[in-house]
């Protein structure tokens, strides 16, 4: 069972205090949150999504040090969850129809590459609806890729091609900005002519 889960009437919501190293991340120092449920099963099932979306959006915001605007965005995008519906398109439905749109002119080793790093974002966090990716799962994407031990370089690549989806979804209307964005490792110079 949920620590965070309360019953009120019939429904239950989530109830959590913002971390006070944290309180300046978001508009109120308790986050209240409708599960939009009677069954306590369920209550719980949400809330603990709920609840490893925000222990991995604190973590990052206490490690990147994250200012207030994008504190609270981070912190916001992970309370937006809302079950996985059929009817929005998921990662793999999108990349689907990222390759239709490419045609014929998609270069082989690129359309190898791109569903290599697609199959590394579905290791690292499942078939997620698109709606759903924000920063803190692009990043928890980045540190699985990192724990392939692979280089530096081919990392960035990998994001690059999340990146290029992403941006095809901004364009496609379905969110509205690439969460991909200043997540790439820095890579010398040095590195970039040793390879």
């Amino acid at each position: 069972m949920c620590p965070y889960v309360m019953q009120f009437g019939k429904k239950y919501k989530y109830l959590r205090r913002i971390p006070l190293d944290l309180l300046y991340s978001y508009h109120t120092k308790i986050i209240k949150l409708s599960l939009k449920t009677n069954s306590r099963r369920e209550a719980d099932r949400i809330a603990a999504i709920i609840d490893e979306r925000l222990e991995k959006t604190f973590a990052d915001i206490r490690l990147y040090k994250l200012p207030y605007s994008e504190a609270k965005t981070l912190v916001t995008a992970a309370l937006q969850y809302n079950g996985q519906s059929s009817n929005e398109p998921t990662l793999k439905d999108l990349a689907e129809e990222y390759e239709k749109s490419k045609g014929q002119g998609w270069n082989p080793k690129g359309k190898q590459e791109f569903w290599k790093a697609h199959s590394l974002v579905t290791e690292a966090i499942g078939n997620r609806i698109v709606r759903l990716v924000d920063r803190a799962l692009v990043i928890q994407v980045r540190e699985h890729i990192i724990s392939k031990n692979v280089q530096p370089r081919t990392v960035n690549k990998y994001l690059q091609r999340l990146s290029s989806l992403l941006s095809y979804a901004v364009v496609c209307g379905i969110i509205p900005s690439n969460p991909c964005v200043q997540v790439k490792i820095e890579v010398s110079k040095k590195t970039i002519n040793e390879n």
